[in-house]
């Protein structure tokens, strides 16, 4: 029993650090994706990734579209 309770823990620590790992990837990718835009990123687990339009709202970043 104290074996199976050690590996699950492992296992669990395991699926944690993949989950931060993606985590920290997407949130870089979102934040290189729109630095040189001139307006704020965030990602979060729940949203993805949103930026700051110039009137402050925060959308989802594949919605926003720039007309010339």
């Amino acid at each position: 029993m104290r074996a199976f309770l050690s590996e699950f823990a492992v296992l669990l620590a395991v699926i944690f650090a993949l989950l931060c790992a993606l985590a920290w990837v997407s949130s870089t990718a979102c934040s290189a994706k729109w630095i040189n835009s001139g307006m704020r990123s965030e990602w979060t687990p729940f949203a993805g990734c949103r930026i700051q339009t110039p009137d402050g709202k925060w959308i989802p970043a594949e919605s926003y579209r720039e007309m010339p």
